[in-house]
């Protein structure tokens, strides 16, 4: 986050923490023995981690989920069922758990729209904005609008949205909905656990009464009378793991609901991670442009000619007498029912396709 030429606070500390610290480091390991050495082994993890598929942090999501599970059946299913939690959650808790590793299991392994042949997902139509035709300039073939080449996947992908560490593939046009289905199971599964948890321990407080007993420091001798910090206190002793998984829960169940959330958000506005990433370009390089245009204001062209997909240069290749006056208008965004109808049926483009439907026109026109 934050460009590191850049002179506001934010690029200042991407510029501490990517270009200045690293370079130091390097440097200092540089001159001691063996430093060599280990700087290289430092650089291929870093490669191997950041740039090529791996599982580390497939493997990172299991052991949270089944290590997690595991604990609970140890400090926690012998408390099942009580005062606040049915018999029957002793059931569904197993139930929670393998369905959301069919739903990570499903995320991970579903083509998320490779282009091996262009024809099955050239069904897209060119903005002329931020998508022109032209080939990959690593793959040497045609790349269909909203495609986006990965570099760690080494491939082309279907309206690419991100590539996630976390399933080890690209998330884009085939597994968007399963990548969905994984989050939104993740989401459940901490909530779920997080209550369940509480409520365990809340059974647990007021069965042994905690809130009318006297606590006694060993130490000094001195006697305290129960408040809501010396209770904490004694589950953190006598419960401590539970209490640390019920935390777990409940804080990651945040952050995953803001990340869904963000997700829904884009779907809405009928946009992707990476296109908005673009948007967002788009908008501080027009604050530039109108600045630069106020200042030589005959430099512009046709506003027509400017959104031809078949003659503008890609998008970083323009110049500024390239760029229409106005935004142009995100056409991919068809209405909230119909851009997560497109998400969740993407083999479904007769109705949701710009492409298709402009088609469509012609046709009846020809008729």
């Amino acid at each position: 986050m934050g460009d590191p030429t850049s002179d506001s606070l934010l690029g200042k500390a991407s510029y501490l923490l990517t270009v200045f610290l690293p370079s130091s480091l390097e440097k200092v390991m540089a001159c001691l023995p063996g430093g060599r050495a280990v700087l290289n082994a430092v650089k291929r993890f870093y490669h191997y981690m950041f740039y090529c598929p791996n599982p580390i942090l497939q493997l990172v999501y299991l052991t949270l989920v089944i290590g997690g599970y595991v604990l609970f059946q140890f400090e926690g299913m012998h408390h099942i069922p009580n005062k606040y939690v049915g018999p029957i959650h002793a059931y569904t808790a197993h139930v929670a758990v393998i369905g959301t590793l069919i739903s990570f299991l499903k995320a991970s392994s579903t083509d998320p729209g490779f282009i091996c042949r262009v024809s099955q997902h050239d069904h897209f139509e060119y903005d002329g904005f931020l998508y022109v035709k032209r080939d990959c300039t690593t793959c040497k073939r045609p790349k269909p609008a909203r495609s986006k080449h990965c570099s760690i996947c080494g491939v082309c992908v279907s309206k690419f949205d991100h590539h996630c560490p976390w399933i080890n593939l690209c998330v884009g046009e085939m597994n968007y909905r399963y990548f969905l289905l994984f989050l939104t199971c993740t989401l459940c599964l901490l909530w779920y656990a997080g209550i369940v948890i509480f409520l365990i321990l809340l059974n647990f407080v007021e069965e042994n009464a905690l809130f009318d007993k006297v606590f006694i420091n060993h130490e000094t001798g001195e006697r305290f009378k129960a408040d809501t910090m010396i209770v904490m206190q004694f589950l953190f002793l006598d419960k401590g793991l539970l209490l640390a998984l019920m935390v777990l829960c409940m804080v990651m169940g945040m952050v995953m609901f803001g990340f869904i959330g963000y997700h829904f958000y884009l779907i809405a506005k009928g946009t992707s991670t990476n296109e908005s990433s673009k948007w967002g370009m788009v908008f501080s390089y027009y604050e530039m442009l109108n600045k630069h245009r106020k200042e030589n204001p005959g430099d512009h062209g046709d506003q027509l000619v400017l959104l031809n997909p078949n003659i503008m240069p890609p998008i970083e290749a323009r110049t500024a007498s390239q760029f229409p006056l106005l935004i142009p208008k995100n056409i991919y965004n068809l209405g909230i029912m119909a851009n997560f109808k497109q998400v969740l049926f993407p083999h479904n483009e007769t109705s949701t396709s710009p492409k298709k439907k402009q088609s469509g026109k012609k046709k009846a026109k020809k008729i």
